[in-house]
């Protein structure tokens, strides 16, 4: 059986599987019967752009590292089967900005800087209960969140990945939709074109039950 290489890759064929099978997955999230959605088209064809290339030694639009900043996004909120483990998702969000960069190296395990802005957070590991503790410090008060074990800590922080991201929980500006509305009528026109085409109609029976 394939398993998903987990970043930093030992070399380009594990981050060129890595990213084919992220892509997999996107497809695979649709039930059998269901054709490919629009948006999951449009969101695979944009990692398409940001696939590893060898000449690049990383993101083939952003450049190293790989995965950067738009592929680790979509793997983190898709919930992405990486097999995570803490040093190593904190280490691949750190590397793009995901989460603060340490100003100095940092070798702990178990005791880590997470962002910092106004909340602070970091996370240290309770060595008795193997759980983890978040401190989120807000205007000089620390809010502790206690997390039952390692997997509860890495959804953590997939979910950390998250932006606000517009127009979802935005106010949509008088005059925006309007201005956008006409391209709808096109923009569907088209997909119905196009999904009809043979080599996306094959892909209809696939997915996960």
């Amino acid at each position: 059986m394939i398993e998903i290489p987990t970043p930093p890759f030992a070399d380009f064929d594990s981050a060129r599987r890595f990213h084919g099978l992220l892509q997999l997955f996107l497809r695979e999230l649709k039930s059998p019967g269901e054709p490919v959605s629009l948006h999951a088209f449009l969101l695979t064809h944009a990692l398409a752009r940001h696939a590893p290339h060898p000449a690049v030694g990383g993101c083939a639009d952003c450049g190293p590292p790989y995965p950067c900043a738009t592929v680790l996004t979509v793997a983190a909120l898709s919930r992405f089967p990486v097999p995570w483990t803490p040093v190593s998702l904190v280490a691949a969000m750190k590397a793009v900005r995901l989460l603060t960069p340490d100003r100095v190296p940092n070798p702990s395990t178990t005791s880590f800087g997470l962002i910092d802005s106004d909340p602070q957070i970091s996370a240290e590991k309770d060595e008795l209960s193997g759980g983890w503790v978040i401190h989120v410090v807000e205007r000089g008060q620390d809010q502790p969140v206690r997390l039952a074990d390692d997997d509860a800590f890495i959804d953590r922080l997939l979910s950390m990945a998250r932006t606000n991201a517009f127009p979802f929980g935005w106010g949509v500006p008088d005059g925006w939709v309007p201005a956008v509305r006409p391209g709808v009528d096109a923009a569907r026109g088209w997909w119905r074109e196009h999904e009809a085409l043979p080599y996306m109609r094959e892909h209809r029976d696939e997915g996960a039950p």
